[in-house]
């Protein structure tokens, strides 16, 4: 019988992406344009730094904490309690969110407008809030779901339920395959263990799973027994009603030879 935990791990396990998934969907946004460049920075900075859609699309120039000269964190707003939060960035996504900066720079989209913002001017289609679409505005949350969907069905993910909230859970699941809890419990910002248990369930299964398939090291190691199947057992059923019919076979010939030697008549009567 699963326990709590384990049924709540299996839910999440729809939405998780595994580390081939999750290249294949991000492989499909190009950066040779403006627009593909943005949606790319933002893609990676959520699924490396495991940012909620709100937390990324809220993001500020002024929010983006460097080091040298390099994007290496960003502010998120304050708990409810008022404590500050802070998310690390990773080289990766830090070199795409500059080279955004840049591109969004060159085509006159001032400093003040959201990090991810829009980059086109037109009728609005949904995508972007306000009630039309002008270069500079936040880019909704509509939007940014719906590219997730279009990328993962282009990347060929079927049977998963990819949001982009699946990012931040691929985030967790596969920092908790190297990293502690507590360190998975801060990266994610969760106020209590309780939901980082999760993903750490769901990477000491994937460990368990490599140890148990690891090569045998001595002749203690017990015998792999595998597990009988629908045809095994059809099979073995079949072999026992033929030894049966063979048995029959056997004592109706040996019954039918006795009837017949009582039936000959006795040499020389």
């Amino acid at each position: 019988m699963k326990t709590r935990v384990q049924e709540k791990a299996a839910k999440l396990m729809e939405k998780v992406l595994t580390e081939d998934e999750l290249r294949a969907l991000l492989a499909q946004e190009t950066t040779t344009s403006a627009t593909g460049l943005r949606n790319k920075a933002l893609l990676v900075l959520m699924a490396t730094s495991g940012l909620r859609v709100s937390e990324a699309l809220g993001l500020r120039p002024a929010d983006l904490e460097r080091e040298k000269g390099e994007v290496v964190a960003v502010t998120l707003p304050a708990t409810k309690a008022g404590v500050k939060q802070k998310a690390g960035v990773n080289p990766e996504a830090a070199a795409l969110i500059d080279r955004w900066l840049e591109k969004r720079k060159a085509i006159g989209i001032n400093g003040r407008a959201p990090v991810f913002c829009t980059v086109t001017e037109g009728a609005k289609t949904g995508f972007a809030t306000g009630g039309r679409v002008k270069p500079g505005q936040p880019l909704s949350r509509q939007y940014v779901h719906k590219l997730v969907r279009d990328l993962a069905r282009r990347a060929g993910i079927e049977g998963k339920r990819v949001s982009p909230h699946s990012l931040r859970h691929t985030f967790g699941t596969l920092l908790a395959r190297t990293k502690p809890g507590a360190v998975v419990q801060k990266a994610l910002r969760h106020a209590t263990p309780d939901v980082t248990n999760l993903y750490v369930h769901i990477g000491m299964g994937e460990v368990r799973e490599a140890v148990n398939g690891l090569p045998a090291l001595t002749d203690e190691a017990p015998k792999e027994t595998p597990e009988p199947d629908a045809d095994d057992d059809r099979l073995a059923a079949l072999e026992a009603r033929l030894e049966a019919d063979l048995a029959e076979l056997r004592e109706l010939r040996a019954k039918r030879a006795a009837e017949a030697s009582k039936k000959r008549p006795a040499r020389g009567a």
